[in-house]
């Protein structure tokens, strides 16, 4: 019997091996999904690209055809969803001088990377769904960086507060932490703290 590589801890797509679930050829695995679901799937299928996913992908991604001009245009039904209405907002204020928010993106030089500015696909791909409510795209771990694979996050209010460009990091017996994150911690207001911070007077 040939021996089985072991697979265990692998991640192939959105999908990580974590134990044998049938030695027996077709070998099958145990997979976890990036959405937190698992799955039994064919070892060669998962490695091969032909499986990415739990189903979640599909279920996201599942569209339909329609013909725009007499050519058959796939849709991804996604345009309802927060995730489309992340990428759309995202472009414009980047893209569009008209935007309110223009100022604070693409008026001093953030851009989108052509990947996302071609098509919500792409951006939906490198992104994934958004894990709750709570959550909106944030920059980092370059607050000032562009809108791109790698310095792009689903974050929550409190994370992104953290990472703001006027936030200020202050160190306290060998730990460093954001004046937010202080002011939550001692029970001392931010604005009490950023004052004293100013002053170089100690914070606590």
């Amino acid at each position: 019997m040939a021996k089985i590589l072991d697979l265990t801890g692998l991640k192939f797509g959105k999908l990580t091996a974590v134990s044998l679930a049938n030695a027996k050829k077709p070998v099958k695995w145990l997979w976890l999904c990036e959405c937190g679901n698992t799955r039994i799937a064919q070892a060669g299928n998962v490695k091969s690209g032909n499986t990415q996913s739990c189903g979640c992908w599909n279920n996201m991604m599942r569209g339909r055809t329609k013909r725009v001009d007499g050519e058959v245009v796939f849709t991804h039904q996604m345009s309802r969803t927060r995730e489309y209405k992340v990428w759309s907002s995202m472009k414009d204020r980047c893209c569009n001088s008209a935007n309110k928010s223009f100022h604070n993106y693409g008026g001093r030089g953030i851009t989108v990377c052509e990947r996302w500015l071609s098509g919500f696909d792409a951006f939906f791909a490198d992104m994934g769904p958004r894990p709750s409510a709570r959550h909106s795209i944030d920059r980092w771990p370059d607050v000032n960086g562009n809108y791109e694979p790698g310095n792009c996050r689903w974050a929550t209010s409190h994370e992104q507060m953290n990472n703001l460009r006027q936030n200020k990091n202050v160190t306290f017996k060998g730990r460093t932490e954001s004046l937010s994150t202080w002011s939550r911690e001692t029970g001392i207001p931010r604005s009490t703290l950023a004052s004293r911070a100013s002053r170089g007077v100690p914070l606590f």
